[in-house]
């Protein structure tokens, strides 16, 4: 027997099996059997490759013998136990996040956690560190245990720790798209108490109010961001407020830098803006000399108007949007689809600005052809 960092031994039986005690956890093991009668050794079996924790059995025939065999098991700890086990809490999220050193011969991780009113969670994690959401203002406790596919380590001593104190109730937060301002509202303590109602967004910009009263307006917000909303106040013992699950979308961002592009060999303009948000939709509208509207929406920084009639002056606008408030259109920019120059049997001859001729054929052949 040899494990991966420990010197080979050898181990004698006369029984039909053998137990073996005080294999490290997280080794792996090598294991070879032969039969032995009045000084005559067998060759060895075929090595076997266990990693403690499993179980495995084998045998191996004496020639000399061929009736006599030697069959052993093997049992162990399994992976050994992980160390440095550590929570930590946060305000506003009510998270729970645990972290440990990995432990050897371990392929993932689970935590079980436990609070006075009866709440379990649990949370695994393949490396060292899990998070789960827990009730606030509660005591818990805490253990953890690493894992193989076919066995578990001892547990970790047990930590106790106090989730994080609760924060106020029925908050309502209203944001005027006007002034893109956050009206907050929510139930105050009892007694006079100092308040801060936060606004953290999820790429980590914060911004609050304070008031005495049970309503602010938070000012300053980003365009274009999700913003999670919680109140605190003076007499709760919460160093940083990371967040909460009550979010709000500020007002849309305009878009800047509108352009028009035609697609020479075909009827298609596409338009392209800039901006700086990640939640929010774009709708463009072009609206021909005539009074004819079209749109398109983007979740991006462009789309493509595919219907557009030839010969038209359009202006295109685009406007930010979210499900509750909608941006000032851009300024506008015009752009001239192809003008109707000849009737053709199959379709139009167009002519473009930038000295292009275009000409669509409207037959099954489909043909298109731009030439400068």
């Amino acid at each position: 027997m040899q494990g991966s960092t420990s010197p080979p031994s050898e181990q004698q039986t006369t029984n039909t099996s053998l137990p073996v005690s005080d294999l490290l956890c997280g080794e792996t093991y090598v294991f070879l059997i032969a039969a032995q009668v009045s000084g005559c050794r067998s060759r060895y079996s075929l090595p076997v490759e266990i990693s403690t924790g499993e179980e495995i059995f084998w045998s191996h025939s004496c020639k000399r013998s061929p009736e006599q065999s030697v069959k052993s098991t093997v049992s162990s700890s399994g992976p050994c136990q992980p160390t440095n086990f550590t929570a930590l809490v946060d305000c506003g999220t009510n998270n729970g996040n645990f972290s440990w050193s990995n432990s050897s011969g371990a392929g993932f991780y689970t935590v079980q956690a436990v609070g006075d009113d009866g709440h379990i969670a649990y949370c695994s994690s393949d490396g060292n560190s899990c998070a789960v959401k827990l009730h606030c203002g509660r005591s818990y406790s805490a253990t953890l245990v690493a894992s193989t596919d076919s066995c578990n380590s001892t547990k970790h001593t047990d930590i106790y720790f106090k989730s994080a104190p609760c924060l106020l109730d029925n908050v309502v937060a209203e944001l005027d798209c006007n002034t893109n301002e956050m009206n907050v509202n929510w139930s105050k303590t009892s007694g006079s108490d100092e308040y801060t109602a936060w606004a953290i967004s999820t790429d980590g910009h914060r911004v609050s109010c304070n008031s005495t009263s049970n309503h602010c307006s938070i000012q300053n917000l980003r365009c274009g961001k999700i913003y999670e909303v919680a109140v605190t106040s003076k007499s709760i013992d919460c160093e940083m407020i990371a967040g909460s699950d009550y979010k709000v979308q500020s007002a849309p961002c305009g878009p800047e830098d509108t352009t028009a592009e035609l697609i020479c060999n075909s009827n298609i303009i596409t338009v392209k803006w800039d901006h700086n948000s990640t939640s929010q939709n774009f709708t463009a509208k072009a609206t021909s000399a005539a009074g004819v509207n079209s749109t398109c929406d983007s979740a991006g920084s462009s789309c493509s108007f595919l219907d557009l009639s030839c010969g038209q002056l359009y202006s295109f606008t685009v406007t930010g949007h979210t499900n509750v408030c909608i941006s000032d259109a851009s300024p506008p920019t015009q752009m001239l689809t192809g003008k109707v120059t000849k009737q053709l049997e199959a379709g139009y001859l167009c002519f473009y600005p930038l000295n292009y001729i275009f000409v669509s054929l409207l037959s099954s052949m489909h043909a298109n052809q731009c030439v400068s």
